[in-house]
């Protein structure tokens, strides 16, 4: 797939001749925008509301629906980046953070009709992906996307700019090894004004079968969190999935949270609907020993020992 779908590399700038910014006409209202990007070929972008089609620049509110349309796109790539500026004429894009997930993403070979799903299973040659092809883009950011024909011609991007969330900050992705009693464990982590957050579902997983185990328990109607110590876990589905290659946002979480019904204070944020805490944090509500290799990014857990400073 990588092959296939190879990306924009990041640390070149991307860079396009454009008019001035200033120039970019206001909409009244939020609009679908139809980009061609070739004979039969063409992008939808949805909630489009300052766009300049001769700069290949659109703004648009989240969430932003970005659909392809057409039966011969050889190359579909949307890749994501922080931060983005004029430069004299050209409108470049730096800071590379990953590629939005496709809500939809099928193909075909070619001479062969049959429908695949790249979300179960990836090309093993160059596919011909086929018309209504999605993914919807929630994040603050600029977005770099290629629809063609011609996998090897040159890549021309446009962009879209997603307007920044005044309450939301950003999590990006981290990577940190953790071991529970000595074992690996799969913990989705981000991290938010340099500090690691985990998610909380995935630490109870995580702590199933262990000597200090804790249930999770939601309540919708009080908005809150409820965790039992000692108590194996329950699961609901999601938790160690695979971690996302994408910063999103993060919105500090409003749920109380309790504590075998001690109500406590934890510096929280909820991020794709999951609530993120601290690992330290966690540790010393349940009294589990755990260390920290900053040399190595490793964090150990260890059930049967007691939470120290």
């Amino acid at each position: 797939m990588n092959r296939i779908l190879k990306g924009l590399s990041a640390s070149v700038v991307l860079a396009l001749v454009v008019s001035v910014f200033a120039a970019v006409p206001v909409l009244a209202a939020a609009k679908d925008a139809r980009v061609d990007v070739g004979t039969g070929l063409s992008v939808t972008v949805t909630n489009v509301v300052d766009e300049n089609p001769a700069a290949h620049l659109y703004v648009a509110n989240a969430p932003a629906t970005v659909t392809f349309e057409g039966t011969n796109f050889g190359l579909e790539k949307i890749e994501y980046y922080r931060h983005g500026e004029l430069w004299g004429n050209s409108f470049v894009v730096t800071k590379f953070a990953g590629r939005p997930n496709f809500d939809v993403m099928k193909y075909t070979y070619y001479g062969n009709p049959q429908v695949h799903d790249a979300l179960v299973e990836m090309p093993q040659e160059p596919p011909l992906w086929v018309t209504g092809n999605r993914a919807t883009l929630t994040n603050p950011g600029f977005y770099a996307v290629v629809g063609q024909q011609n996998i090897n011609a040159p890549q021309v991007p446009f962009f879209i700019k997603i307007a920044a969330q005044t309450d939301a900050g950003m999590a990006v992705p981290a990577g940190a090894d953790v071991f529970v009693d000595g074992r690996g464990a799969m913990l989705e982590a981000y991290n938010v004004s340099d500090n690691y957050y985990f998610k909380l579902r995935d630490v109870a997983m995580a702590m199933k079968g262990t000597q200090k185990p804790f249930e999770v328990k939601w309540d919708g109607e009080k908005n809150a969190i409820y965790i039992e110590t000692g108590k194996a876990y329950t699961s609901v589905g999601g938790e160690s999935s695979l971690p996302q290659r994408l910063a999103q946002s993060a919105v500090p979480t409003a749920a109380k949270v309790y504590v075998n019904g001690q109500e406590v204070q934890f510096t929280a944020f909820n991020v794709r609907g999951n609530n993120y805490f601290k690992l330290r944090d966690l540790a010393k509500a349940l009294n589990v020993g755990i260390t920290w290799d900053s040399t190595n990014k490793v964090i150990q857990v260890n059930s049967g020992s007691t939470y120290t400073e």
